[in-house]
């Protein structure tokens, strides 16, 4: 997950603030969040890491506060993507790999699902980074884009 946050040692006294710079920080997480969970979808999409829609669909930018908020996938078999897993570790669900192979036409049963859930376990599969290309794409808009957007709000002018 990609969490967006402004968390600066001063933002205690941004209560003090004019609630104009809070609403144009709000508002410019926010976007910046949704363009974000756009670029992971792309990125996904591109790596072709979707058998299915499901993870791709699944990718979300979730409000926490409204200066901080989180995106990323909200399939729990993600994590497995990003990371990866390691010869020799837990069997991962066949019956989730029996919705793969239907998805994938390779057969529909469960003794294909489980020498393949099997292989997984023996192989393991190797991780595929779709977090960080977009993480660093996203911070330099908004530390590109931030100051302005604090400039026009404290200024007065079209924040936008």
């Amino acid at each position: 997950m990609i969490e967006i946050r402004i968390d600066a040692p001063e933002l205690s006294r941004m209560e003090q603030m004019p609630q104009r710079l809070h609403w144009a920080l709000a508002r410019f997480i926010a976007r910046e969040a949704h363009e974000a969970a756009r670029e992971m979808k792309t990125e996904m999409a591109q790596q072709h890491l979707a058998a299915t829609s499901l993870l791709i669909n699944s990718v979300q930018a979730t409000e926490l506060d409204p200066l901080t908020w989180r995106v990323g996938p909200h399939v729990a078999y993600a994590r497995y993507l990003l990371e990866g897993r390691k010869p020799g570790g837990k069997m991962p669900p066949w019956r989730a790999i029996l919705d793969w192979l239907k998805v994938k036409r390779l057969g529909f049963n469960r003794q294909t699902a489980w020498a393949v859930a099997r292989a997984i376990q023996r192989r393991g599969i190797k991780p595929r980074d779709y977090l960080t290309p977009v993480g660093t794409r996203t911070a330099a808009r908004v530390q590109s884009q931030g100051l302005a957007v604090v400039q026009s709000a404290l200024g007065g002018g079209d924040v936008g």
